[in-house]
């Protein structure tokens, strides 16, 4: 259990940095895209070898919800460090969208 979090964990950080990781903070939005969509694939992570599928819903439904949300939206979410209020409303939405 432990090594599939491991593996879950580098394989998020891959998607979300690509190559081009940076030192640097990320900016809120961005920032906020990250913890939504950390949290979509750990909350998936349960779910056997749908990998691949599981990834690619998770950073579709983060993207749309981070470009959809508020700049008080995105701020309450960085916060928090986690979806909360009308963002996990949008998320749900574009969660349904993306699938």
């Amino acid at each position: 259990m432990i090594i599939r979090r491991v593996v879950l964990a580098v394989a998020v950080m891959a998607f979300a940095f690509g190559s081009g990781a940076s030192l640097a903070a990320p900016a809120p939005r961005e920032r906020a895209r990250l913890i939504m969509l950390d949290q979509c694939v750990e909350s998936s992570s349960n779910r056997g070898n749908l990998f691949e599928e599981i990834a690619k819903n998770c950073r579709c439904a983060s993207g749309r919800t981070a470009k959809k949300l508020s700049d008080d939206e995105v701020a309450a979410v960085v916060s928090a460090d986690k979806l909360t209020g009308s963002a996990t409303r949008v998320w749900n939405e574009q969660m349904k969208a993306c699938k």
